[in-house]
């Protein structure tokens, strides 16, 4: 019996690591796509709060910096 609690034990322990590794790669995959759509939307996003910007304060303030 005791036997038989080592070996769950064990086979948890390794478990443990490989839910680390996906946890990890899925994280990864997460910020690769955020990377690609910032990348694809960024300039209409940007173009869109100028917008906003030009209509709440018209002047030169909205591109500063």
């Amino acid at each position: 019996m005791i036997e038989l609690i080592k070996r769950f034990a064990m086979q948890r322990d390794r478990d443990r690591g490989a839910t680390a590794t996906e946890y990890a790669l899925v994280l990864g995959f997460i910020v690769a796509a955020l990377i690609v759509v910032l990348a694809v939307f960024g300039p209409s996003i940007a173009r869109t709060f100028d917008k906003a910007c030009d209509k709440v304060a018209p002047t030169d303030t909205c591109r500063e910096g």
